[in-house]
């Protein structure tokens, strides 16, 4: 990656768990004692999310007023993150948090809006051509090959085999096992009939 980007970059070793090497990478310190460097953004990526304990990429970036982008796919990871709102806005610099790792398809569940992008967009469409509210939404996703992710996937996957599911039933919140649920759903021409579970 280095060599793609040229001369502007440099790689630097870090610990995401040890604010302190963050902090030294993102002010430049950990980066060359030839060239004076600044990053302009952070963007974790280095996952999987699921039982962090500590935003500690993100409190990084707000001690040294660096911009942040995560691709957080974790509701508990997501409120952790959330919760530093103020200092973000106190040290002036953006945080955009929940990202997805799917984008649009994670099981994200911020403040309130448990739907995720795409199927916010089916009831949006159901209202808009039928002018009725639909009574009933069930979103699946299947996916094939990992896109070069494959140990964090892997790792994700046996995460969440780990928590509960968070479903709703008829506007109520309900928790439910993992893995369980199991449906055969048909994706089309291309991929066909897949069985899903609940994550």
């Amino acid at each position: 990656m280095v060599a793609t980007l040229g001369k502007n970059s440099e790689f630097a070793e870090v610990n995401i768990n040890n604010k302190d090497s963050l902090e030294a990478a993102l002010s430049g310190e950990a980066l060359s004692i030839y060239f004076l460097f600044y990053v302009d953004l952070v963007v974790h990526a280095a996952g999987p999310f699921q039982q962090s304990q500590k935003c500690t990429v993100l409190e990084a970036a707000i001690e040294t007023q660096t911009a942040y982008l995560d691709v957080c796919d974790d509701t508990n990871y997501a409120f952790c993150a959330k919760s530093l709102k103020d200092r973000a806005v106190g040290a002036n610099i953006p945080a955009i948090t929940t990202g997805g790792i799917y984008p649009g398809v994670s099981n994200e569940n911020i403040d309130g809006f448990d739907m995720t992008v795409m199927a916010a967009e089916l009831v949006h469409a159901a209202r808009s051509e039928s002018k009725t509210e639909p009574e009933r939404l069930r979103f699946s996703y299947y996916t094939a090959g990992s896109g070069g992710a494959g140990p964090t996937i892997l790792a994700t996957s046996f995460l969440l085999l780990g928590e509960e599911v968070v479903a709703y039933n008829k506007g109520q919140k309900i928790k439910l096992k993992p893995f369980t649920g199991m449906l055969n759903v048909d994706f089309g021409k291309g991929i066909g009939k897949r069985d899903v579970y609940l994550l």
